[in-house]
């Protein structure tokens, strides 16, 4: 039996990304974007960045996030140049040893 096409094999998760990765440093706040109606504890999340690419974000946090989840995140200027929010969905949430390891893809890249 002869090998599958590379297109069919299974790709490391690392080599699918579309954007390089870069290690980041500092908050941002995700907003839950759900219909259910929250406190504002439950409805904001506050993250410590792991690392940031033009497609996504890993971070940190206190409380756990479902995957599938909307949010809009909030990013300070003390990490970038100036202020911005983007979009993006939750696509990972991982327990780890600072809380949990969170995962969002963003819908579009965000201008900076």
């Amino acid at each position: 039996m002869s090998p599958a096409p590379a297109d069919e094999q299974t790709i490391p998760h690392d080599e699918r990304r579309t954007f390089p990765r870069r290690p980041a440093r500092g908050r941002a706040s995700a907003i839950r974007l759900s219909l259910a109606p929250r406190s504002a504890e439950e409805t904001t999340i506050e993250l410590d960045l792991r690392d940031i690419s033009a497609g996504g974000v890993s971070a940190y946090a206190q409380q756990p996030v479902k995957a599938g989840e909307r949010v809009t995140l909030f990013f300070d200027g003390a990490m970038m140049q100036k202020p911005f929010a983007a979009d993006g969905r939750v696509v990972r949430c991982d327990t780890s040893h600072f809380g949990y390891c969170v995962a969002v893809v963003f819908d579009r890249t965000p201008k900076v």
